[in-house]
């Protein structure tokens, strides 16, 4: 990596069950700049691996085998008011959303959507991440 290069972003996953968690990863890994550091299963491995690895980004199903994605959220928001976090639901649902909204995520995308709006939603929040905090 040249000096002028970023970093590679760090992703981690927070999902279940293993093999929606494993397309996401593939589809993922085909992202340039991402790099998935860890998945996790449950709401206590997902906070576990975030505090060890310390990702920059974090991905997060609703559906979790100890709890649901929401409490993800509010976890990692309180560990780090500024890690982005996206949301993904299994089908548009506006409920969904505004919780996620409510407690925590920055994006909210859903699995029926195509990958390319997923994809959009890392980006924008890669962005956003690169950014220096306002002061004031």
């Amino acid at each position: 990596m040249s000096g002028g290069e970023p970093r590679p972003v760090s992703v981690l996953l927070v999902d279940s069950p293993d093999e929606t968690r494993k397309r996401l990863r593939a589809a993922l890994e085909r992202v340039a700049g991402l790099s998935i550091i860890g998945e996790a299963h449950s709401h206590a491995s997902g906070m576990r691996m975030f505090f060890e690895r310390r990702p920059d980004v974090v991905v997060v199903g609703v559906c979790l085998d100890d709890s649901s994605g929401f409490d993800v959220l509010v976890s990692v928001r309180q560990a780090d008011s500024r890690c982005p976090l996206l949301l993904l639901g299994e089908a548009q649902d506006n409920f969904v959303e505004y919780v996620g909204r409510l407690y925590g995520a920055n994006e909210v995308c859903y699995r029926d959507a195509n990958f390319y709006q997923i994809r959009a939603a890392l980006e924008r929040l890669i962005s956003q991440r690169r950014q220096p905090a306002q002061v004031g």
